[in-house]
């Protein structure tokens, strides 16, 4: 337990330390002549008044306030971002739920911290690199499809144009993949990254409230964010 004691920089009697027969009674009464010390402390700069003159009490008493300050200017704005970001992942939700193809739409799920979000980064990742995987095995393929179909068509008397084009192997090869399935992940990773960058910039912006040039990249990333769950959607 600490217990603090009021202790006058200008003693409140003649026969204390650092007496000033100028003051008031209201003087050395006033918030300017107090100062909130421990027990120790009050003991030691009262018996050593040469050491602790008035000078270095209000040096001291100066620089505690302005640290004071500080952590209440830095709470002060921790709290604004934070009621700034609430209001900001209603607004989110809000646009979810006007998004015109909700069926469709990419999930934005704004209760989602930065290690959740880290998480679906790295399942979308993976889920791009299986992708990657299916087209490099179907090229690797065309080694053997490619000759094999040249055969059916010397065997068929056919020309290569004159295959229809939803039987010709090499015309709708991989279409989907490439038309839904890459471009749906590049879709969800870049929103997963839009989401993970403005909780980011919401906590560093609580450390470093006055960084202007993060403060402006928040404002940009909540627009887009914003922009995507109201509209984004998904490939079908």
């Amino acid at each position: 337990m600490l217990i603090a004691q009021v202790c006058h920089i200008e003693a409140a009697s003649p026969d204390g330390p650092r007496f000033n027969t100028r003051m008031s009674d209201d003087e050395r009464r006033s918030i300017n002549n107090l100062m909130v010390l421990c027990y120790p402390h009050h003991r030691e700069i009262d018996d050593d008044p040469k050491t602790f003159t008035i000078r270095a009490l209000k040096g001291m008493k100066l620089a505690h306030e302005k640290r004071v300050k500080a952590f209440r200017v830095r709470d002060e704005a921790i709290n604004k971002i934070a009621l700034e970001m609430e209001r900001y992942w209603k607004e989110v939700e809000d646009a979810k739920r006007s998004h015109p193809a909700p069926e469709f739409a990419v999930p934005v799920d704004s209760t989602k911290d930065g290690l959740s979000l880290f998480q679906e980064l790295r399942e979308l990742i993976q889920g791009l690199r299986n992708l990657t995987d299916h087209l490099a095995g179907s090229d690797s393929r065309l080694r053997t499809e490619v000759p094999e179909f040249m055969r059916m068509l010397t065997e068929t008397n056919q020309k290569y144009e004159d295959i229809p084009h939803h039987q010709n192997p090499f015309e709708n090869r991989n279409w989907e993949t490439h038309a839904l399935g890459t471009m749906n992940f590049y879709t969800r990773i870049e929103i997963s990254l839009e989401q993970l960058e403005t909780k980011f910039l919401e906590h560093y912006l609580k450390l470093h409230p006055n960084d202007s040039k993060a403060r402006r990249r928040l404002q940009a990333v909540k627009v887009a964010l914003n922009k995507s769950a109201e509209s984004a959607g998904l490939a079908d």
